[in-house]
């Protein structure tokens, strides 16, 4: 009753108009008929890879950029809305507006050296003492609470609500125990765009050679990313691709929560994760998680209970979650480099070994990741309420 009624009042609530572009996660929080108040998308809701928005996103974090002090501020004025909202981007603004943020970092393009030059100080302060900035919403505990640090004194509301993903339709107790008792264990690894290498792709592959010459075809492992780029790393010509499936990036979300739902573990041994939304997605789906220490991931995956987590490769961010300058401004020579790390491939054959050799042990973790999916701060209703909240605070 209560849904019903909420459905049939929303005319009457509050309308939040949402003017940049969104990653594809909002289109969960869109959707949700629980709020206490509408989204009102003004900007395109997918984001995508297009050879000029990459040419655009070079020439907007080049260096005399970062001289200038440059930082996107978009002007939105005029709307019928109560306020606005923004994914990691300052407004100009006649209405009170949040910005949704994966990194202190991103509002300033993700380039370190923007806030420290003389007009970057001065336009980020100004941008942060903006009387229409209300509040600035974390997507992270690891960027709620080094936001000051890195950006220095917002007097708004600074709060976190994590990415709002459902609980997946198709999973159940029962499902997990029958695909942890099956013979065949399925690992799956996903990675957008150009960062298959950055997310421990190359890795996975060298481990997989090996768990397959020991377990044979009762392991398989399945690839989603992009193919026009893996493409161009030749990889069937330096690894063995016998039981690897790979998949273009391409699937409807109804058929990712499949393939989450269908798999057993998702390998994930990133070294540039902010947030690592398909961690977030596959504890929905109570999958263990084999990963790292990087970021936001340790607020989802705790080690030797839902999964495994290992040192990165590469320190994005350092242990304190503060951008770590020697990887981040050398990508080439670290992240995207094709060197891969002995280390993390040892760690990824020995803990799928670990899982697949004990099905209770597996057993127990996905019934851990189901469980910590389900609770605060993961779980739908605490994320609602917090919206709700902070929604009608910034609103009235």
């Amino acid at each position: 009753m209560s849904e019903l009624r909420t459905n049939i009042n929303r005319d009457l609530l509050h309308t939040v108009c949402f003017t940049t572009r969104a990653r594809g996660f909002f289109r969960h929080l869109i959707d949700c008929k629980k709020l206490n108040f509408k989204i009102v998308m003004l900007g395109n809701l997918y984001t995508t890879d297009s050879k000029l928005r990459l040419l655009l996103a070079k020439l907007v974090r080049s260096r005399l950029f970062d001289v200038l002090g440059i930082m996107q501020r978009i002007k939105c004025v005029d709307a019928k809305c109560d306020a606005y909202g923004s994914f990691c981007r300052f407004l100009k603004t006649d209405k009170p507006y949040f910005i949704f943020l994966d990194t202190p970092v991103a509002l300033y393009h993700y380039c370190l050296g923007r806030r420290n030059s003389f007009l970057g100080k001065k336009r980020l302060r100004k941008y942060l003492d903006d009387s229409n900035l209300a509040a600035i919403v974390c997507r992270s505990e690891a960027c709620r609470s080094t936001f000051e640090t890195l950006n220095g004194r917002y007097d708004g509301l600074l709060t976190k609500i994590c990415s709002y993903v459902p609980s997946n339709s198709i999973v159940t107790h029962e499902l997990i125990s029958h695909r942890c008792e099956r013979d065949e264990m399925k690992l799956l690894y996903i990675s957008q765009g150009i960062r298959f290498t950055s997310k421990g792709g190359l890795e996975i592959l060298e481990a997989f050679s090996a768990l397959r010459k020991k377990y044979g075809s009762n392991i398989s492992l399945t690839i989603v990313t992009s193919i026009a780029n893996i493409r161009k790393l030749s990889l069937d010509t330096e690894y063995d691709t016998a039981g690897v499936m790979f998949h273009d990036f391409i699937f409807t979300y109804p058929q990712l929560e499949k393939l989450y739902a269908e798999s057993s573990l998702l390998l994930h041994p990133t070294s540039d994760d902010s947030i690592g939304m398909v961690v977030l997605e596959s504890i929905k789906a109570g999958l263990p998680v084999i990963s790292t220490r990087l970021y936001a991931i340790p607020e989802m995956v705790a080690d030797g209970v839902n999964g495994f987590l290992t040192d990165p490769k590469h320190w994005f961010y350092d242990e304190n979650n503060i951008p770590n300058p020697t990887v981040w401004n050398n990508r080439k020579k670290t992240i995207y480099s094709m060197d891969t790390s002995n280390a993390l491939v040892e760690f990824i054959y020995e803990k799928v070994c670990v899982l697949n050799d004990d099905r209770e042990l597996l057993k127990k973790m996905s019934l851990e990741s189901l469980r910590i999916a389900k609770s605060p701060p993961f779980d739908e209703d605490t994320i609602v309420s917090a919206w709700n909240e902070v929604i009608h605070s910034i609103s009235r």
